[in-house]
Parts: structure tokens; C-alpha cells; sequence
């Protein structure tokens, strides 16, 4: 009898671990497919994170694009793809302009004497005729566009990085002769 009694004991003890045993093992699972659940979300973001990244990169190889135009064309495809940016991101891709001095700078465009040679950038636009103005002076304090910055790079590269040159400058569009040292490298 008190063998059966401990098998009937042990039985029950067994019925008791094993449900306890499904129990935890069930809820273990539901966690487990939980997190799976998630992880896909996660990848699923980080994949369509990735490709946005990627076609930037490609767009940025293909076309040249500026770091200005990069940030705007990342920017463009996060919104269309429901990716959320950070305020100062958002920031960033707001209009950036660039008076002559900085885009002689950026480029690297120096006169004989070291100083940022905003009158050649100045001519470069004027003879682009990308210049809202229609006197062409250093003087001005006009704003440019990243557009213009790539335009003035463009033409530096046709047209060899000059180191003398003649173009048209003031209100009569008289040639005058500009000297340049870059301080970057020339493309050949």
C-alpha cells in the first residue's frame, strides 16, 4: 500500500512539474516569438535604412552631389519612407547660401596675395550668368546657392583650374586679367 501511495505521490508530483513545465515552457515561447516578432521590425527598418543609405551613396557617386545636396536628397527620402529625423537633421537641410569669399575659400580659390579671391568667383558666376545682380562687383554681398558652388567647381574643372585667365568684369563687362593659385589639388 505505501508503495502505491508513493507512486500515486509521485505520480501526481510528475503531472505538477510537467504542467508547471509547459506553463513556463509556453510563456518562455511567447516571449521568444516576441522578441523575434520585434527583431523582424527592427531589421525590416534597418534594412530599409540601409538601402536609403546605399542609394544616397550611389546618387552621391553618380551625380557629384555637394555634402548640402546629399543631406537634402537623404532627407527627401527618409520623409517618403517614414523615417524619422532628429530637429538638427531637419535643420541641416534647410537652405544653405554661400557669399563669394566662402566659395573661394571651399574651392580653394586664392589670389597671388593668399586672400580668398572673391572677384574671379565673382566673374566665374557672372560669365555663368548665375548672379541675380546685374553689376558684378566683389563687393557685394550676394548669397549663392550650393548649386552655384557645384557651377563654379564644374567650370574650375573644364576649363583646367586657369591660372590666368581674362574674363568680362564690372557693369561694361570690360575683360579683365585674374591671377589664381589653388589650394587644392588641380585636376588634369
Amino acid at each position: 500500500m505505501e508503495f502505491q501511495k508513493f507512486i500515486q505521490e509521485t505520480k501526481q508530483r510528475l503531472d505538477q512539474f510537467e504542467r508547471a513545465f509547459t506553463e513556463e515552457t509556453t510563456q518562455r515561447l511567447d516571449q521568444f516569438e516576441a522578441v523575434l516578432s520585434e527583431c523582424k521590425k527592427q531589421h525590416d527598418i534597418f534594412g530599409g535604412w540601409k538601402k536609403i543609405k546605399m542609394l544616397v551613396d550611389d546618387m552621391t557617386e553618380i551625380y557629384e552631389l555637394t555634402p548640402e545636396e546629399r543631406r537634402k536628397y537623404f532627407s527627401i527620402l527618409c520623409k517618403e519612407n517614414d523615417v524619422c529625423l532628429p530637429e538638427k537633421a531637419i535643420l541641416d537641410t534647410q537652405a544653405i547660401s554661400y557669399d563669394a569669399k566662402t566659395i573661394a575659400h571651399n574651392l580653394g580659390i586664392y589670389s597671388i596675395q593668399g586672400k580668398p579671391h572673391t572677384a574671379f568667383v565673382t566673374a566665374i558666376i557672372s560669365c555663368l550668368k548665375l548672379s541675380q545682380k546685374t553689376s558684378v562687383h566683389a563687393k557685394t554681398n550676394e548669397k549663392y546657392p550650393s548649386t552655384v558652388v557645384s557651377a563654379v567647381e564644374q567650370w574650375l574643372k573644364e576649363n583646367r583650374f586657369p591660372e590666368k585667365i581674362s574674363l568680362p568684369w564690372g557693369k561694361a563687362g570690360k575683360e579683365r586679367n585674374f591671377e589664381v593659385k589653388y589650394n587644392r589639388h588641380k585636376e588634369s
